[in-house]
């Protein structure tokens, strides 16, 4: 591993999260720290702090004995240190540095909706890193105004209709098999609702139910 490697670290390499990226460099300087420590700041510069987590921040960096010494590796903690503490600046605090990779970005799936005839039964699934969309799957059954999240690495598609019935069934699906499972049906049947998930169970919220709008919460804990 040279100093190249680091140097160009760019948008595109392929990491789950900036921690690995972190922890390459640091075993790169560590290997010959008088050689390399005048390249410290320069490639310090180049990991994506603000995106690492901040518990991992104040454990292994804030305290880290190698940035100590240097300013500007200390201006970027707390640089990094006052993003995380204050959210709501967020959006005026962005750089470089708090863009996303590609390969932690996840993808982005769609599904539903109408083509010129009928609801469409495919899951398609756009790649960030290739810039390009893909089929990834088909509905179990055919249904639209539904409402679907994602939890625990499972699609769950929610109510909608099939025709003139509104439906309160859910369907799971498994994106590492590519399989379907039926899931716990909803206390109500719902079409043009709202799902989502908030640390941990799933909320499913107003919509119709064929004859009137709704203004019922539900809520279902997967564990």
């Amino acid at each position: 591993m040279n100093l190249i490697f680091f140097i160009s670290i760019k948008y595109e390499i392929n990491v789950q999260c900036e921690e690995i990226v972190f922890e390459a460099f640091l075993s790169w300087i560590d290997y010959d720290q008088k050689r390399r420590s005048d390249r410290l700041a320069q490639l310090f510069g180049l990991i994506k702090l603000p995106l690492i987590n901040k518990k991992y921040l104040t454990d292994h960096i804030d305290t880290n004995e190698t940035f100590k010494d240097d300013p500007l590796c200390q201006m970027l903690i707390v640089e990094t240190m006052r993003y995380h503490l204050a959210p709501e600046k967020r959006s005026t605090m962005q750089s470089i540095r708090t863009k996303p990779r590609k390969a932690t970005l996840g993808s982005l799936y769609c599904l539903g909706g109408m083509d010129t005839t009928k609801g469409p039964q495919t899951i398609e699934r756009y790649d960030f890193r290739t810039r390009s969309w893909q089929l990834d799957g088909h509905l179990n059954t055919r249904r639209w105004q539904f409402a679907c999240v994602i939890l625990d690495k499972k699609l769950y598609v929610c109510g909608g209709r099939d025709g003139l019935k509104t439906l309160n069934s859910t369907e799971l699906f498994d994106f590492q098999k590519k399989t379907w499972n039926v899931g716990p049906p909803m206390l109500t049947n719902r079409h043009g609702l709202g799902v989502g998930c908030i640390g941990g169970p799933l909320y499913a919220i107003g919509g119709h139910d064929g004859w009137s709008f709704l203004n019922t919460v539900e809520r279902f804990d997967p564990e």
